[in-house]
């Protein structure tokens, strides 16, 4: 769906489809907030969102995944400071390499845009309004 690849993210390491840079604001944070539900964490004691996503590699093609780099684009059009991708670990499933990548989104860099995130994961929901708002 949403013009990705059918399949195992971690194997066809897609890209966010072009349209998705082409919606509105309130559509990317959509996006954004799936994303943040599917394959992110809140580390409230840290004060920031992690998102991370694991790709497959071979030989020595050490790369961020699609969705990573995308993801970071994505969030940086709309005006909030991303870390650059970085290798989080590496590890082997039925000896295929996979590598899994994460980028960060620092409390004071989503201070403005924190709202327009809509979690429907109530968990994170949760943390999200505790970095924002105190516990």
């Amino acid at each position: 769906g949403l013009g990705l690849e059918y399949g195992k993210k971690v194997k066809t390491d897609p890209g966010i489809p072009d349209f998705i840079f082409n919606l509105e604001p309130d559509l990317k944070w959509a996006f954004i907030s799936q994303a943040i539900d599917e394959d992110g964490s809140i580390q409230k004691c840290a004060k920031r969102i992690q998102i991370m996503h694991a790709v497959e590699t071979h030989g020595n093609n050490s790369k961020p995944p699609n969705l990573i780099s995308d993801t970071k684009k994505l969030l940086e059009g709309l005006n909030v400071e991303v870390t650059e991708p970085y290798l989080q670990s590496s590890y082997e499933v039925d000896g295929i390499k996979r590598e899994k990548w994460a980028i960060r989104i620092r409390q004071r860099d989503l201070k403005y845009n924190w709202k327009n995130l809509d979690l429907k994961l109530q968990y994170k929901n949760r943390a999200l309004n505790s970095i924002f708002l105190g516990d």
